[in-house]
């Protein structure tokens, strides 16, 4: 449990006051907003946001509330992580109220929040994420880890809809989103994970079944639309290095791989497509404000580079999309859970010059 602070007091104080407009007409409320909302549109996602994050609140019971709230100002707010995180006995060391602590009215508005956080792919997309955790622990022998599709965890930060600034987590195995509003507007909506194990199930059930496949595919076809001089540019020579976790701010990248001046028309629309496969996964008024970030770099700041070890099992394959305002991440180097080379991806979207930051 994390300790309670000034900041935290406050927070919890005035769901008592909020405790009075009732949580059935507050869920009813935000149930409405969201029927209206189109994910495809610029429509401001942050109220609903909001909306969603004060029914979950006004959901939960004393102890709840205790594990799952914490102050804006709270180091735990930057401490992301997409691993499995648990002790030698097996206990959860993630901090947020896991699903499997919720009741069922409770566990729908912690996915009404993630809800309103995503486009209607990426709330696809994350759901299936988290369901992959069952294939998990079908597929592994070791059970060294816990695989459940109930240990994603709710946090919130402050008390949402203050203008000062408030932000929410939704975070377990492979997935961690990461939102920081100012009273109803989204500021930052980074670092946002989500990764695939297996990428491709190759038994069993659900075989066949492929999650977040576009970022590699489309990653392939840019490369090879690419000429052996343009390749030349964009290859690098060692696999890049994981993503970084639990930090507010990305490592600086190095400067190299092709550079948007250099591409063609067709290689153009070709990584548009590359990076519409991370910033779709976003709300449309947040992938709008996003995308902007990645029109303003199209010069030659804007750099694509891959690296891929073509004779191992597998072709692990890494790339990165860098530009003054973004940074896309893709690696697919680990085996899966059964074995397979190269069926494991990890892919991000970050913002250079710092994640949560409070300025738009």
């Amino acid at each position: 449990m994390v300790a309670c602070c000034a900041d935290s007091n406050r927070a919890r104080s005035g769901w008592s006051i909020l405790a009075g407009v009732g949580l059935a007409f507050g869920f009813t409320l935000w149930c409405a907003w969201f029927s209206q909302a189109d994910s495809g549109s610029e429509k401001p996602s942050g109220p609903g946001m909001t909306m969603a994050a004060k029914a979950f609140v006004q959901s939960l019971d004393e102890s709840q509330r205790a594990t799952a709230l914490m102050a804006f100002d709270s180091p735990e707010r930057t401490r992301w992580h997409f691993v499995p995180l648990q002790d030698k006995d097996r206990n959860p060391t993630r901090k947020g109220l896991r699903l499997e602590k919720m009741n069922d009215t409770q566990r729908e508005m912690a996915l009404a929040l993630l809800k309103s956080g995503t486009s209607e792919r990426g709330y696809d997309e994350a759901r299936q994420i988290m369901s992959l955790e069952t294939v998990l622990d079908d597929l592994e022998k070791t059970k060294a880890n816990v695989r459940n599709p109930l240990w994603y965890f709710v946090s919130i930060f402050g008390e949402p809809g203050n203008e000062m600034g408030w932000g929410w987590r939704f975070e377990g195995h492979h997935l961690t989103l990461n939102v920081t509003l100012k009273g109803n507007q989204v500021v930052s909506a980074t670092p946002s994970v989500f990764c695939s194990n297996p990428a491709v199930i190759k038994s069993g059930k659900k075989v066949g079944l492929a999650t977040l496949p576009g970022t590699l595919s489309k990653a392939e076809a840019l490369v090879e639309s690419l000429s052996e001089n343009q390749k030349g540019e964009a290859r690098v020579k060692t696999l890049m290095a994981e993503v970084d976790q639990a930090n507010a701010k990305a490592p600086a990248q190095p400067d190299e791989g092709i550079r948007w001046t250099a591409l063609d028309d067709t290689q153009k629309k070709l990584l548009h497509q590359v990076l519409r496969e991370y910033t779709g996964r976003l709300p449309g008024d947040v992938e709008a404000a996003t995308w902007r970030r990645v029109t303003d770099s199209q010069d030659d700041s804007l750099r694509f580079a891959f690296a891929r070890e073509d004779q191992k099992p597998g072709r692990p394959v890494t790339y990165r999309v860098s530009g003054k305002g973004f940074l896309v991440q893709f690696l697919n180097v680990q085996s899966d859970a059964e074995g397979t080379p190269a069926n494991h991806f990890h892919t991000a979207l970050r913002r250079p010059s710092g994640d949560f930051t409070t300025t738009p």
